[in-house]
């Protein structure tokens, strides 16, 4: 019952909310797809250098995730603001 509010029948709008998703997706995919590139080019060099790949990636996920949460937090407070 509930999945009739989930997954429209109509799909014209799954479609349309695909196309609007897919750009976020592959951004999403491309990063991660980074860091296993990184772990996979340090893995060679030894553990030392894989656990300082970890803790750049900590790093970099923190500082991004910091700015996606502010970027979210003022897009939702100008689009309230202006309508």
């Amino acid at each position: 019952m509930i999945f009739k509010y989930i997954f429209p029948q109509d799909k014209a709008i799954s479609r349309e909310v695909f196309t609007l998703a897919l750009p976020v997706i592959l951004s999403n995919l491309s990063r991660v797809l980074m860091s296993l590139i990184d772990v996979a080019m340090v893995g060679r060099l030894g553990a030392a250098a894989i656990a300082a790949t970890g803790m750049g990636a900590m790093l970099f996920w923190g500082a991004l995730s910091l700015v996606l949460g502010i970027r979210t937090a003022v897009q939702t407070v100008a689009s309230r603001r202006l309508g």
